[in-house]
């Protein structure tokens, strides 16, 4: 059966890596998110914007992926952004303490502005 989740990932400048998510992140897709992010991370993304503005619900297993994503990366300098949550993906983060970790943007271009600085 095919998952409920779309990946598009793309690098952009040299070191940024764009992840545009569109479905569920759950249980049963949060190892084809890491795996798409090591994909990116793997081609020289020091950075990584995860964009959710396609995504429909994601509960606590693919908050877990990002926090493993952002541990991984700050260690080497680098960071994840999220990029246009709906309000509901605020909230999750908001519960989990989350949003003062990650750098939240509103739109793509923006993030992209201020993480290729």
């Amino acid at each position: 059966m095919e998952s409920p989740l779309k990946i598009e990932s793309r690098m952009e400048g040299g070191n940024v890596g764009v992840l545009s998510l569109a479905g569920e992140i759950d249980i049963a897709t949060k190892d084809r998110v890491r795996e798409a992010a090591e994909g990116l991370i793997a081609e020289g993304a020091r950075n990584l914007l995860v964009d959710l503005a396609g995504v429909e619900y994601m509960d606590s297993s693919g908050l877990g992926v990002l926090k493993g994503l952002r541990s991984h990366l700050v260690e080497s300098g680098g960071q994840v952004g999220i990029v246009s949550p709906r309000t509901f993906i605020k909230k999750l983060f908001e519960r989990a303490g989350l949003d003062q970790v990650f750098p939240m943007y509103e739109e793509l271009g923006a993030a992209l502005e201020e993480v290729g600085k």
